[in-house]
């Protein structure tokens, strides 16, 4: 992974009322191999899950750089297959996604981070 440049946890308000969603900015390099950033990403997602309210129940993830989107979701999937502790975590959002984009601010795909149905 390249640079973590922010992630935190902000208070948010909707049709159901207030919660939290954790927001990730994350900026990859051409180095970095197709998925090999996803294991770290959960570490730090799941500290911030720990330090988070209760009530968190949205998570979005941008990236920008170089990424093969078809590389991204089976290594995220793998990932939720082995980590419970991600997994447990993942299943309490109401939404999970991630949005891959361009330093000049074009969105070049989107997609879900939620775990797939059993």
């Amino acid at each position: 992974m390249k640079q973590l440049r922010k992630i935190e946890t902000v208070a948010l308000s909707g049709a159901a009322g207030p919660t939290h969603g954790i927001m990730v900015a994350l900026d990859l390099d051409a180095t970095d191999s197709e998925a090999a950033w996803v294991p770290e990403l959960a570490e730090k997602l799941k500290l911030q899950f720990m330090i988070s309210p209760p009530d968190t129940t949205l998570l979005l993830v941008t990236i920008i750089g170089p990424l093969r989107a078809d590389a991204l979701l089976p290594a995220w999937n793998a990932l939720l297959a082995k980590d419970m502790v991600l997994r447990i975590f993942m299943g309490r959002l109401q939404r999970a996604a991630y949005v891959h984009g361009t330093p000049d601010g074009k969105q070049l795909a989107e997609g879900s981070l939620m775990p797939p149905a059993a």
